[in-house]
């Protein structure tokens, strides 16, 4: 029987060298932070698909009144 390398260059049959202690710590870390980093796109997609809506509703709502103020500070008129 012959030993067949994976892509990752692991063996087939786990058989290989050892990863010491370090190693293996770094890989758990790297691990953790991928996971991390996707709950936090996950939770960004979804506050942006549940915010975004109000938040365009509000623009639109008070949009009118800010540009009338704007236009008054930009003009120096106090009414």
């Amino acid at each position: 029987m012959t030993e067949e390398q994976l892509p990752g260059g692991g063996n087939v049959f786990g058989i290989g060298r050892r990863k010491t202690q370090g190693q293996l710590a770094r890989a758990e870390l790297n691990q953790g932070v991928g996971h991390l980093r996707q709950a936090a796109t996950y939770a960004a997609r979804g506050a942006g698909a549940t915010v975004g809506p109000r938040v365009r509703a509000a623009q639109e709502y008070v949009g009118p009144t800010a540009t009338v103020v704007r236009d008054r500070a930009a003009s120096g008129l106090a009414t």
